[in-house]
């Protein structure tokens, strides 16, 4: 079996030209945001230790990402870096083409 995370859910993007775009997540703003740290994890992170870092802040968002991140302390400043700048809102609009592809298909919703 293979398991594929698309950090993105139910959100949308606004895009206007000449600038950033926005994004609108079912759960507020907070929610974009941690979609942003869990694409960059599972973008600098390999898959095995991104899946467990992704599922420990996914038990309890309020985590402390460092205690989740454990034995992958050496990735810690690249994952801040693409989270908190234009990189992770690039992987984030990348991420949302992705979930259009596949949400016709069927978006699990895991409660």
């Amino acid at each position: 079996m293979q398991l594929r995370l698309v950090p993105f859910g139910k959100a949308w993007v606004e895009e206007q030209p000449n600038e950033p775009p926005k994004f609108h997540c079912q759960h507020g703003p907070q929610e974009c945001q941690l979609n942003i740290l869990h694409g960059c994890i599972l973008k600098k992170l390999p898959p095995k230790k991104a899946f467990t870092v992704v599922a420990c802040l996914m038990k309890n968002f309020r985590t402390n990402f460092e205690q989740c991140l454990k034995g992958s302390k050496a990735y810690r400043n690249s994952i801040i870096n693409c989270s908190q700048g234009l990189k992770g809102v690039s992987l984030l609009k990348s991420l949302s083409s992705k979930q259009k592809t596949w949400i016709d298909c069927y978006l699990l919703l895991i409660t």
